[in-house]
């Protein structure tokens, strides 16, 4: 890493033993499926189905503030820490550097193009999923499935997720098309449900909740709005899961945390000094950039705005980052990987906008983002 002055101190992914990746090992031995990785899985579990509850953004810190007990793990997201990253990282039971689903945008080969990985669709394009036509989403990743491949071996699965997940192209990698799905509009019903598919005999169950994330964004994740929906979200799930220990083992993560954001840097000033020979735009999401073909010594590295802790490309820090680099074959990878490590943001064509809207974000590798915990119920 080239050094930066204003550099928060960072916290780096876990992929070998300590992590939300581990997690999917875990997911995948006790579903008893092959597992090409041999990093260690994280909890050992007796002969009892799993379901796996992701509280979106509910970062460690956040969860001792809503009540988690004495006994929450702390473990961490992957990077880029983004919903889409992480949760294809735990249903393919891949690292980001394989999957290669690098943030909110990714640049993928096979499409020639810079990808909004939430809508699969190019990023300035307003049809969502209009790239279903061209190609798949999981043909243009190729990433694995543990619902799927668990189902093929004859498994029970349910998915307990929004209205919005039905039909999107997303969602055939960040939970299934396979299995039984439960489809909620709000969060009461989203209980219900989840209290239906454990009476049922499902080998595994995935429930996503995406409140605490949506109240984190507007309010910031210390605002007394957002305890108080983590506060009610971990409480129900707590309480439901305690309901069915004797039969279900839960398990309870999150995706990533949350940082409070002051304010947002547009990218494009910079654009002349470091990325006039780049190729393609950067990519990845508001606080992770993958840059491509940009200069990369110490005196060009400082063209970035403050608060960027700024990485070689080298095969040793990929995979300190991503755990991989097999997704060198599946993206127009890059030499320079940028995290925000202050309380700001980028902002550059071809990630989000939105950014006067936007109070609390997520993506680097501050640890308020990166780490999250791990609670186990049975």
């Amino acid at each position: 890493m080239l050094p930066r002055s204003d550099a928060m101190e960072l916290t780096f992914p876990n992929y070998s033993g300590g992590g939300i990746f581990n997690l999917s090992q875990t997911i995948k031995e006790s579903l008893d499926l092959n597992r090409r990785y041999k990093e260690s899985s994280l909890v050992k579990f007796s002969g009892k189905p799993i379901s796996l509850v992701v509280i979106d953004g509910l970062g460690y810190d956040l969860a001792l503030s809503a009540g988690a007990g004495k006994d929450t793990e702390m473990i961490t997201s992957v990077f880029p820490s983004v919903t889409c990253t992480a949760l294809t990282t735990l249903m393919s039971g891949e690292p980001p550097g394989e999957h290669a689903m690098l943030g909110d945008t990714t640049f993928v080969r096979k499409l020639g193009a810079i990808i909004s990985n939430g809508g699969y669709k190019t990023i300035y394009c307003d049809t969502k999923d209009s790239l279903t036509r061209y190609m798949p989403i999981k043909q243009a990743y190729d990433a694995k499935n543990i619902i799927a491949e668990a189902t093929s071996n004859g498994k029970k699965c349910a998915v307990v997720c929004p209205y919005q997940w039905e039909n999107a192209a997303l969602a055939g990698l960040t939970a299934s098309t396979a299995g039984d799905h439960f489809f909620y509009h709000d969060i009461k019903e989203a209980f219900s449900l989840y209290n239906e598919s454990m009476k049922r005999n499902y080998d595994f169950i995935y429930f996503y909740i995406p409140y605490v994330d949506a109240a984190s964004h507007k309010y910031g994740p210390e605002s007394d709005q957002t305890v108080r929906t983590a506060t009610d979200v971990l409480d129900h799930v707590t309480r439901l899961s305690n309901d069915y220990r004797k039969k279900i083992n839960t398990v309870v993560t999150a995706d990533h945390g949350h940082i409070k954001v002051d304010k947002w840097i547009n990218l494009a000033p910079f654009a002349g000094r470091l990325l006039g020979n780049r190729t393609i735009p950067p990519f990845g999401s508001s606080r992770s950039l993958f840059i491509n073909r940009a200069k990369i010594d110490d005196h060009e590295a400082k063209a970035l705005p403050e608060g960027s802790a700024i990485f070689k490309a080298t095969d040793g820090n990929l995979r300190r980052l991503l755990g991989s680099t097999k997704c060198m074959n599946k993206t127009m990878f890059t030499d320079i990987v940028a995290a925000a490590s202050t309380s700001s943001f980028y902002i550059y064509p071809s990630i989000e906008n939105g950014a006067e809207n936007i109070v609390g974000d997520h993506g680097g590798l501050t640890s308020d983002e990166m780490t999250v915990p791990c609670i186990v119920i049975g």
